[in-house]
Parts: structure tokens; C-alpha cells; sequence
């Protein structure tokens, strides 16, 4: 009997632990985008921009930003907000050129016109177009071009195949950067546009992105400045990070006071994948506890939980990073993270941040350094490589120049100087490599 009792309690505890997880998953999502209208918050502004242009006859798209800000979210909302909206989505691979492209697109459309793109709340959105439309479209892809032709598609083939379209269509390549490293796709792309805009007006191509500006993805073109809209999506303010959690907590009937909550936000720096990352560890310390208020403790448990499993490629560059010189004095053999963890907490006008609650709203523009600004700030002095011929500040200098190497992870990036007078500038190379660091020092 007591080990048929046991079972029977070991059942219902990994039942219950099941049940939280799934409410958990349901509630937040770091690890995929968004494709539910419920559980996206904030962004009004680019949704009603996005929307605008997609909207607008011969306009395209490229939105884009800094990796884990939720792009590729926004342009799945957009679609999950207004079933009646055609479209087809690739990911673009670093393989593919222009004419795999369009092929790997050609593919999608005939496989998916006229078949339901979005399930929400349980009820299938269809389209209103005639199935005889679709179905005369899709044999019209098969026979529209010659074998010759189809070997490599140009801008003339794609469009003999596209000009029937009997809709509306939005076409999405995501992950654009990928592929416009090519730079014949960037240009090849950049003529379609154009064409596109004035031949196709009921196509748009909605370009998704990491890119400091649209130039990064797209090559320069004199005449694409009326047909093309550039969305910049930035990071999220502290307003709207607030609405984010609050709405996930609400999800599973939880709360957090005004001090936990402003640290767990700053502690994210305007990346949704931290708000949703932390919240949702922080939810599970909670829970697991029966507690109905996150705690500090359920903070430091959930940042615990966030620093294992946040991105691999983030820690490993951390790790390459800050790995020890054995050439180094042993007081200054960990001088590569000091210099790390200086350059994460630096902000400008010598407004340094101690701790990350000194920190109040994240910055829309990575924070740019110097070695003479972070001097002062780097916990290895001087004295721990014995220096007596005032050589410090060189080593500081070198040790910023390393971690732009691929010896040192490439975690940061030199900025060009504006004078020779100008001191030689650095920002983080990923931007989520700062948000983790202050994450590591949060435990210090």
C-alpha cells in the first residue's frame, strides 16, 4: 500500500509539473516569435506603420534591427491581425542566391495560395478568393516559363510568372541579412523593387532583418526612396516592457511589486527574449514556491536559470572573450573581463552604472566607448601588472583592440574615427552580449 501511495504521489506532482510548464509555455515565449495577437504587446506605432505600407499599392518593406527585439514577431502579428492578408513566408538561408530564392518562393506560393494561413483561437481564417482562381494561378506557375528560363530567373521571368495574381500578396523573407551577404542579392533585390513597384502593384515584399540601417540589407538605389518603407524597430522602453510582463503575468495569475519588477525590466535593456526569458523563470521560481508575488529571490533564481540558457552563441563568445592570459601577472590574469564587464556597465557623459539599478531606460542606440573612458571603472589597476612606466592605459587600449578578433570572439567592433584627433571608439558587436554580462554582474 505505502508504495502504491508513493506512486500515486509521484504521479500527481509530475502531473502538476506539467501543467505549470504548459502554463508557463503558453504565457511566455523566448525561445519562438510571436504569432498570436493575445500575447503580443507594445509596438503600436510599427504595427500601424507596417500596416500602412502593406496596405499602400507598390510599396514595400524592409524591417529590420538588432538581433532578439522581436521582428520577426511583429511581421507574424501583422498577419495574425488581419487573416483577410495573402502571404507566404521563406527563411532565407546564407546559400541561396536570387534565382534560389525565388525558387524556394515559387515553391511556398503554389504549395499554400488558397489553402488557411492562420489558426486563431481555434477558428481557421480562410481566404475569400474563388479555389478556381488559385488553381488556374498555380497551373499558370508550372507552364508560364521555358526550361531555359527557369534555370535562372531574372526580374522579367519572375514577373511573367507573377503578373496573373489575382490577389493581394505579401511576400516575407525573413532573415534577409543572411542572404544579402551576398551582394548580388542586395542588388539583384534592389532592381526588383523598382520593377516590382511600378508593374506589380498588387505584390509587396516585406524584408525582415538584423541590420543597423536598411542599406545593410538592400543595395542603394536612386529611385526606391518612394516605393520602399524603412521600419527601424528599436528597443523596447520601460513602458512598454512593463505591458509585456504584466500581460504574461496576468496569465498565470501573478504579480510582482514596483522595485522587482523595475529591475527585471532594466535587467532586460529593451530585449523582449529577456523580458520573456526572465519573467517566464521568474513565474516558475514563483509558482514552484506557491507564492502569488515574484520576489527578489525569484529574481535572482530566474537570472540564475536566464545566464545557462540564454543564447550558446552569446556565452560562447563571452567565454572566448574572457578567457585568462597566462602571460599576465596572476593578479591580472582575468584583465580581459574586467574590461568586458567596465565596457557592459559604461554609460556616457561619465554616467557610469554601478549597479544595474542605476540603470532606468535602455538605451535605442548602442553606447559607444573609449579605453580612456573606462579607465577609471576597470577593477584591475595598474598595480596588478606591476607597472611602473605608466603603461596601463596602453594595455587597456590593447585589450579593447583584441576582443575586436576572432581569437577573442569578435565581441566587439571598432568605430571609425570621425578625426585622427578622435579617440578610437568601441561597441558591443551583439548587442545582447552587454544585456547578458549585466546579468552576470547582477549576481556579483
Amino acid at each position: 500500500m505505502e508504495s502504491s501511495s508513493h506512486h500515486s504521489e509521484e504521479d500527481l506532482k509530475q502531473s502538476a509539473d506539467r501543467a505549470l510548464k504548459e502554463r508557463l509555455h503558453k504565457a511566455f515565449s523566448p525561445a519562438m516569435p510571436i504569432n498570436d495577437v493575445d500575447a503580443f504587446y507594445g509596438r503600436y506605432e510599427e504595427l500601424e506603420r507596417l500596416s500602412e505600407a502593406i496596405d499602400e499599392p507598390g510599396m514595400h518593406i524592409m524591417l529590420y534591427g538588432e538581433r532578439g527585439i522581436g521582428k520577426t514577431s511583429l511581421a507574424n502579428v501583422i498577419f495574425a491581425r488581419d487573416p483577410s492578408l495573402h502571404f507566404i513566408k521563406i527563411t532565407c538561408t546564407e546559400r541561396e542566391g536570387f534565382t534560389n530564392l525565388w525558387r524556394h518562393i515559387l515553391t511556398q506560393l503554389k504549395s499554400n495560395i488558397g489553402k488557411s494561413f492562420f489558426s486563431q483561437s481555434g477558428h481557421t481564417k480562410k481566404t475569400n478568393l474563388p479555389a478556381a482562381a488559385f488553381e488556374n494561378f498555380k497551373a499558370h506557375i508550372d507552364t508560364a516559363l521555358t526550361d531555359s528560363e527557369r534555370k535562372s530567373l531574372s526580374t522579367e521571368t519572375i514577373i511573367k510568372i507573377l503578373h496573373p495574381l489575382p490577389k493581394k500578396l505579401v511576400i516575407v523573407l525573413d532573415e534577409f541579412d543572411v542572404a544579402a551577404k551576398q551582394e548580388t542579392v542586395s542588388q539583384l533585390f534592389a532592381g526588383l523593387i523598382k520593377t516590382f513597384s511600378d508593374r506589380l502593384p498588387q505584390i509587396t515584399l516585406l524584408f525582415v532583418g538584423i541590420a543597423n540601417n536598411s542599406t545593410e540589407l538592400i543595395a542603394e538605389h536612386p529611385s526606391l526612396e518612394r516605393c520602399f518603407s524603412q521600419i527601424m524597430l528599436k528597443r523596447m522602453n520601460m513602458e512598454e516592457m512593463s505591458d509585456l510582463l504584466t500581460g504574461c503575468l496576468l496569465k498565470v495569475k501573478l504579480t510582482t511589486d514596483g522595485e522587482v519588477k523595475t529591475l527585471l525590466l532594466t535587467l532586460a535593456a529593451g530585449f523582449p527574449y529577456y523580458v520573456h526569458m526572465l519573467g517566464k523563470y521568474a513565474a516558475e521560481s514563483a509558482l514552484t514556491h506557491r507564492y502569488t508575488v515574484i520576489t527578489k529571490a525569484n529574481l535572482k533564481a530566474s537570472v540564475e536559470k536566464a545566464i545557462r540558457n540564454t543564447f550558446a552563441s552569446i556565452v560562447t563568445a563571452y567565454k572566448k572573450a574572457t578567457q585568462p592570459n597566462i602571460n599576465f601577472p596572476p593578479r591580472a590574469k582575468w584583465f580581459y573581463s574586467e574590461v568586458l564587464e567596465a565596457a557592459a556597465q559604461f554609460k556616457p557623459q561619465n554616467d557610469f552604472i554601478h549597479t544595474p539599478e542605476h540603470l532606468t531606460e535602455p538605451s535605442n542606440e548602442e553606447i559607444c566607448f573609449s579605453a580612456k573612458e573606462l579607465l577609471p571603472f576597470i577593477s584591475i589597476k595598474a598595480a596588478a601588472f606591476d607597472d611602473q612606466a605608466g603603461q596601463y592605459p596602453k594595455k587597456v587600449s590593447l585589450a579593447l583592440s583584441q576582443l575586436t578578433r576572432s581569437s577573442r570572439g569578435t565581441v566587439l567592433r571598432k568605430i571609425p574615427r570621425l578625426t585622427s584627433h578622435t579617440p578610437v571608439q568601441y561597441q558591443f558587436e551583439n548587442p545582447l552580449l552587454r544585456a547578458f554580462i549585466l546579468l552576470k554582474l547582477y549576481l556579483k
